[in-house]
């Protein structure tokens, strides 16, 4: 790969799923952007290295694994991926370490696919991963990985891969929210901040470390990421972003409600079909369709199929064109009405802001919201 490239070609040029998603698994960017200083004038939202609206907070860029570091990793392990597209036995041995996590637990997949990338990544040394942390006989957090730069720092990964479906302004962190409808934004990045990323520096870390020969850590790392679902309201109207999305030029994705679904236009779409956790997260050619997978050949016909399901909890719909995904986003039959959060708390010299939230603030290891 040489140059600007698109998300969803780049990845459907690997043949094989698996591979595929190590690829995706890699090159998904960050779901927020990170700014080191908090302007008053900020705006609340910024462009990654995709092209795509993130929301904003302001934190060490450090602490944060960034879109560009995601495609400078990517650059360094396409060889390698390249490989293991092309070899059979060492594609059929990488199947087998992920395995299939029980459940759909995607998080445990995620987990076990940048276990890979990291050991196909130059850069990176797996040392360690999921390091329980038990004090008093309590479970108090788990590490997910500790790694080491090439001749540089040990590092404490904490991973976790999101789908977020924007419910208000896009630079409102409250107003994206999970698949599961209690995630949200807000909370995901205040838990990282003030549990997950400290665990590894406190007595009971330390010490869950020392029992399992694991060297300390210097500093820890969020890798939060995902994919963005854009909301398309009744009138169709995605605010001129673009968010229908299709051929997936960029990492991002849409959701609308039914009605807006069906009356839109879907020219050259020629299947629709509800995704399996698996088909979650790279790109699908039509050749694997299996027998697990509801299959329409019209909207309508898909949403009347489903419709019970569409007002309980969002459902992913891939749209299929010439062989290939073409499209995908969310359906769900649901207005959301969020509660404005309590006042926004700012350190030092900001004044507080009743009614106001704007991006988070991780200031010295925590998030002040």
């Amino acid at each position: 790969m040489t140059g600007p490239f698109s998300f969803c070609d780049e990845l459907l040029s690997y043949r094989h799923r698996t591979v595929r998603d190590l690829a995706w698994s890699i090159l998904v960017p960050s779901i927020v952007r990170v700014r080191p200083t908090y302007r008053e004038r900020a705006d609340r939202v910024a462009r990654d290295a995709w092209g795509i609206d993130r929301p904003l907070i302001v934190s060490s860029p450090d602490t944060w694994f960034t879109a560009p570091e995601a495609i400078e990793a990517y650059r360094r392990c396409e060889r390698a991926l390249r490989e293991l597209d092309a070899d059979e036995r060492n594609r059929s041995l990488l199947v087998e370490r992920i395995g299939r996590p029980p459940g759909g637990r995607l998080g445990l997949l995620h987990e076990r696919l940048v276990a890979e990338w990291i050991r196909i990544d130059p850069l990176y040394e797996l040392l360690d991963r999921d390091v329980s942390v038990v004090e008093e006989g309590q479970t108090r957090g788990q590490m997910d990985l500790i790694v080491r730069r090439t001749g540089g720092a040990v590092e404490q990964w904490e991973i976790a891969i999101k789908f977020f479906l924007q419910t208000g302004p896009a630079g409102r962190l409250d107003r994206w929210v999970g698949t599961d409808l209690h995630d949200r934004l807000d909370r995901k990045i205040a838990h990282l901040a003030s549990h997950q990323l400290t665990v590894a520096f406190s007595a009971a870390g330390r010490r869950a470390l020392a029992g399992r020969e694991s060297p300390a850590p210097e500093r820890a790392r969020a890798l939060l990421r995902g994919i963005l679902f854009f909301a398309v309201d009744d009138t169709g109207d995605d605010g001129g972003a673009g968010n229908d999305n299709r051929r997936l030029r960029q990492p991002d994705g849409w959701w609308m409600r039914p009605a807006t679904f069906e009356a839109r236009s879907w020219g050259g779409i020629e299947q629709w079909l509800v995704a399996t956790y698996e088909q979650w997260f790279s790109p699908i050619y039509a050749a694997e369709i299996g027998n697990e997978n509801q299959t329409y050949s019209e909207a309508g016909k898909l949403v009347r199929e489903i419709r019970n399901d569409l007002s309980q909890r969002p459902v992913l719909v891939i749209g299929m064109a010439g062989g290939v995904e073409e499209t995908r986003g969310f359906l769900f039959d649901r207005r959301f009405a969020i509660q404005d959060p309590l006042d926004t708390i700012v350190e030092g010299d900001e004044r507080e802001r009743p009614g106001v939230f704007p991006e988070a603030r991780v200031l010295s290891g925590k998030t002040v919201v």
